[in-house]
């Protein structure tokens, strides 16, 4: 037996995913310059600068991933309006794991954005650059990506 079921809900028709494709040398305290944006995005976000502007207001889930050398220290946040919006998922920092000593620093977490506001990629802290890498145990990788996905009103 089964009861009555609510209305089904929508699904979101809000989706980004942007990427740095080359591996790079990063300064401490810099935007990651992402490039390249998927082809199947959703319309209506400006992509720029490596920045992203957000095209509807929302609860965004966000998530991101930077591959990075064999012994590299380097931490990394998501921005809003150039201020940090992953206190609560824990600053993404690097640590050797790969089998070829690359190391992947990764974080996802969600919060409530607003049409307009620009999100970014951010390396925090650091006194040298560092390298970001192409491949991990062997394949090829994208060097980073942030992914958007708005989730609900």
């Amino acid at each position: 037996v089964t009861g009555v079921t609510g209305a089904t809900g929508t699904i979101s028709s809000v989706f980004g995913n942007f990427w740095l494709s080359s591996a790079i040398d990063i300064s401490p305290n810099t935007i990651v310059p992402l490039n390249v944006a998927n082809a199947d995005n959703s319309p209506g976000f400006l992509f720029a600068g490596g920045q992203v502007t957000v095209p509807a207001s929302g609860i965004y889930l966000l998530s991101y991933r930077v591959t990075t050398a064999q012994a590299s220290e380097v931490s990394f946040i998501i921005r809003r309006n150039s201020a940090n919006i992953t206190a609560s998922a824990g600053t993404s920092s690097s640590a050797d794991s790969a089998d070829d000593g690359n190391a992947f620093g990764m974080a996802t977490s969600f919060t409530r954005l607003v049409a307009g506001d620009i999100v970014d990629l951010f390396r925090t802290g650091g006194n040298a650059d560092q390298f970001l890498q192409s491949f991990a145990d062997g394949t090829t990788t994208v060097t980073g990506f942030l992914t958007l996905v708005k989730i609900a009103d």
